[in-house]
């Protein structure tokens, strides 16, 4: 299943937002036509186990008036592989928000944009992470078979 998500810079609470339930309500729609009424919660719990939720967020970009707040080697600069400090925000919130709310496994990754609210970005920051997400959608039922939840 593919999530889009709006207003979360104003409001994940929203009913289009990452906080809403409308994702979980949707799984469990899903398993309750596809499932017998008398295991659905079995099913429902299975399939949140299962499941892996890739948040691709947006992440601030360096600003060049605070490049002290960021670590000298791994500064978030358009076209370059990052890791931002753990005392500052980094503009993600999806994927938190998903995973804590119900304890679906989760990794929060995407490219970052100059400003956050002037949508610059990268472009071959772009063709990056359709690579990732495609390469993704194809090789991780076969990697996740490898893995051992407990």
């Amino acid at each position: 299943m593919v999530a889009l998500f709006d207003n979360e810079e104003v409001g994940s609470d929203s009913i289009q937002g990452a906080g809403a339930p409308t994702m979980f309500q949707a799984m469990k729609r899903i398993i309750d036509s596809l499932a017998n009424q008398y295991i659905r919660e079995s099913f429902i719990e299975r399939a949140i186990r299962q499941s892996f939720l890739v948040s691709a967020d947006m992440a601030h970009g360096v600003h060049p008036n605070f490049m002290d707040k960021h670590e000298e080697h791994h500064r978030p600069e358009l076209h370059r592989d990052f890791v931002v400090r753990n005392d500052m925000g980094c503009g993600s919130t999806i994927g938190p928000i998903l995973a804590s709310g119900i304890g679906i496994r989760t990794v929060d990754c995407g490219i970052l944009q100059l400003s956050m609210h002037r949508e610059i970005c990268g472009k071959e920051d772009i063709d990056i992470a359709y690579n990732h997400f495609k390469a993704f959608y194809q090789t991780f039922s076969s990697v996740d078979r490898k893995l051992n939840v407990d």
